[in-house]
């Protein structure tokens, strides 16, 4: 997540927690969801179906 993902992340939990500010954390939240969204379907547009699919932690076991 970058800098950008992560402010947006705080404002929405900070807005989702108050009645008044609700409605406005979740078009927050939409806004932040969009942005994941483009950037996994550019991920998916760019690498390999292997690439794409392989486990994104790096000391996790691999499958044979």
């Amino acid at each position: 997540m970058n800098k950008e993902w992560s402010e947006l992340n705080k404002t929405t939990q900070a807005k989702i927690k108050k009645e008044e500010s609700f409605n406005s954390g979740i078009e927050t939240l939409l806004t932040l969801r969009k942005d994941l969204m483009k950037q996994i379907i550019e991920f998916k547009n760019t690498l390999s179906d292997t690439e794409f699919s392989a486990t994104p932690f790096i000391n996790a076991e691999r499958l044979p």
